[in-house]
């Protein structure tokens, strides 16, 4: 009987971490930055995340900052991807004034906690990141 038991609670268990990461997964992304986007920043996905990118943009890194063309600022972030791994992501605040959304966020990138601004607009092409900067937190 104990065996049984064991069994049927070692299945309840299981079956409670699946309907939990079901129901986490299918939460709805509340946020005005795509989730495309935010996952492929998670990830490391420069090709992605240049994908809304305004024209130009205003890039800061712990390497330096600057305005930058879309061209040249996917450049400069597959650089800092290709170094940098993100092992944990949260997002902490978004507000909006007009047209402009700002989010802040914090990364954990080889051990070191950083901020992460990320100004967007909507503009006629969707959602456009205008500004993102990633900053250790110290």
């Amino acid at each position: 009987m104990r065996i049984v038991t064991k069994f049927i609670l070692a299945v309840s268990v299981f079956l409670s971490a699946v309907l939990c990461a079901q129901a986490q997964e299918n939460e709805e992304w509340k946020y005005q930055l795509p989730k495309e986007c935010w996952d492929a920043m998670i990830a490391g996905e420069h090709q992605i995340v240049a994908k809304y990118f305004a024209p130009s943009v205003e890039l800061t890194l712990p390497s330096g900052s600057g305005l930058y063309s879309s061209k040249q600022a996917t450049v400069i972030l597959r650089d800092f991807f290709s170094t940098s791994t993100v092992s944990r992501a949260d997002i902490g605040n978004e507000r909006q004034t007009g047209k402009s959304i700002m989010m802040i966020a914090t990364f954990e990138i080889s051990n070191r906690p950083y901020r992460v601004y990320i100004l967007t607009q909507q503009g006629q092409n969707g959602c456009q990141i205008q500004k993102l900067r990633i900053e250790e937190d110290k």
